[in-house]
């Protein structure tokens, strides 16, 4: 009996352990990065649509960005944000509102309970970590897709290398109000779900739109993911062409239910820059006729292959996964592909003044499959997977800690609107780069822990209360969120709950519009 005990617990544990290998990933991470303590530059307008909504129940932003001076950087107040007004009168705001309709649910608690105007330490700290489980949660669902199309073990180790090597993890320890950690969980949900519940129904197609659409109200350029979609469906065709009536139908029904969502993001540009349909950083900032492929792929400013090389064996496993199983293979490659020509259209094809290619973590789980499917394929022994694993979170960490600071690879000449670049010669660049390994014998504090992380307030005679605050809290928040998910789920489709969701979105939306 004891023996049959014991071999239910190693099972057991057997079965969890790449969930435990994540946690445990998770937590050094936080320990030893997470730095924010309230929002600045573009989080501050992130976090001022939600403020707004639930503290003054309006989109008038000024007094919401006015009162984040007393929190953000000197040199972020020096602008005078709240100043810039659009034709409508509205503070100038040009991103998704998505990031925040996400936060409204925890600040209407905090406001409920508290009476609390949205910058307190309290409020901050959980705002700041709730981005950070997000990422975790992204991680998760991603080895939960791919280990439906591949090896468990392959899909393990591309998880827990992705967790190291990708912008990311910036955004989910330093600067976690920014939209790209719960742009990452939504698109991840979109493919799982794509993948899961391939289905010939209406509800299904709806569905889908309607979750790509959530995605894109975070970042607008995911509003690509419809080729899901469109891709199979013109594979059939081709195969078939009877079935192009099908097909059609498909495709219809996802976009419609993509639009319905939309509509939310629709009347916010109506709202801001009275027109329903814009671009809201100016006609000149995205061009289509001449994308900049070249640095956008290999730049050592920002570039694909000096920032996230990962993502090139990633793209070989895709294109793996195309010769295996086309319809799944091919519309993951594709958006890949468009992302790439999104992005090299844009003037700031290096992402402004963030932190590596950052814009393609929206990617993260075709990421993870791709480089699952790419070890898989070249059927290299697990220990070297972890090596090669290793050496791309080293490269990546030390880019994290010191590349922002000591501009390697290059900086930006002329931040705006002519977005003027100055980039480091290859070898340059990597004596910048090898510049800091030292540190890893001479100085492992200054290599290993950043500037007020718990780690460092712990080694300072500092402790961090309200880090701490903010990680149990925001840890409870997603628990509770997931089990109630996970129980409402029983008695109700998903897609009721999520049309509801949608609908009282919409509704809102449009009543601060005639407001």
């Amino acid at each position: 009996m004891q023996i049959a005990e014991g071999n239910l617990l190693y099972l057991a544990v057997m079965r969890r352990l790449p969930y435990l290998i994540f946690i445990a990933i998770f937590l050094v991470q936080w320990l030893l990065l997470f730095s924010a303590e309230h929002p600045e530059w573009d989080g501050v307008f992130y976090y001022a649509y939600a403020r707004s909504i639930v503290m003054d129940g309006d989109l008038q932003l000024a007094n919401d960005i006015e009162l984040a001076y007393q929190v953000t950087s000197d040199r972020f107040a020096r602008n005078a944000f709240h100043t810039v007004k659009t034709q409508t009168g509205f503070v100038d705001s040009p991103f998704a509102i998505g990031t925040a309709i996400i936060w409204v649910p925890w600040l209407l608690l905090a406001r409920l309970f508290t009476n609390a105007d949205g910058y307190e330490p309290f409020v901050l700290s959980v705002q700041a970590a709730l981005p950070a489980f997000a990422g975790l949660c992204a991680y998760f669902f991603s080895f939960q897709i791919a280990r439906q199309i591949i090896s468990r073990k392959s899909a393990l180790i591309s998880v827990a290398t992705l967790m190291c090597a990708t912008p990311l993890i910036y955004y989910q320890f330093i600067e976690p109000f920014y939209s790209h950690t719960m742009s990452a969980l939504l698109t991840t949900i979109c493919v799982g779900y794509w993948w899961r519940k391939q289905e010939d129904s209406p509800t299904f197609n709806i569905g889908l739109g309607m979750l790509i659409g959530c995605a894109a109200l975070v970042r607008w350029q995911n509003g690509m993911y419809l080729l899901l979609i469109g891709i199979p469906a013109a594979i059939e065709t081709v195969k078939n062409f009877r079935t192009l009536p099908n097909a059609a139908r498909k495709v219809l029904l996802a976009v419609g239910g993509f639009l319905a969502v939309m509509t939310i993001q629709f009347t916010m540009w109506r709202i801001f820059y009275g027109s329903w349909i814009t671009v809201p950083q100016g006609d000149s900032y995205v061009d289509w006729t001449a994308p900049r492929l070249w640095p956008t792929l290999f730049s050592t400013y920002r570039g694909l292959l000096f920032w996230m090389p990962i993502f090139f064996p990633a793209v070989v496993g895709l294109v793996i996964l195309c010769r295996r199983h086309l319809s799944v293979g091919l519309p993951l490659l594709c958006i890949v592909l468009f992302e790439i020509y999104v992005n090299g259209s844009t003037f700031d094809w290096f992402g402004g003044g963030g932190f590596g290619p950052r814009r393609f973590t929206s990617e993260l789980a075709i990421l993870v499959i791709g480089y699952a499917v790419f070890l898989d394929a070249i059927r290299l022994r697990w220990q070297f997977a972890t090596l090669i694993g290793t050496l791309f979170a080293l490269h990546h960490w030390i880019l994290l800690r010191f590349g922002l600071e000591q501009q390697i690879g290059g900086y930006i000449v002329v931040f705006n609107p002519e977005y003027i670049w100055a980039e480091d010669g290859v070898s340059l660049y990597f004596d910048k780069l090898l510049g800091n390994l030292p540190l890893l014998w001479r100085d492992p504090n200054t290599f290993w822990v950043a500037i007020n992380s718990p780690v460092y307030r712990f080694t300072n005679a500092l402790f961090p209360s309200w880090q701490l605050f903010g990680f149990a809290v925001a840890g409870l928040f997603c628990i509770l969120l997931y089990w109630g998910g996970w129980r409402w789920s029983d008695r109700y489709p998903v897609r009721n709950i999520l049309l509801g969701c949608i609908l009282v979105g919409i509704s809102v939306m449009w009543l601060l519009l005639f407001a």
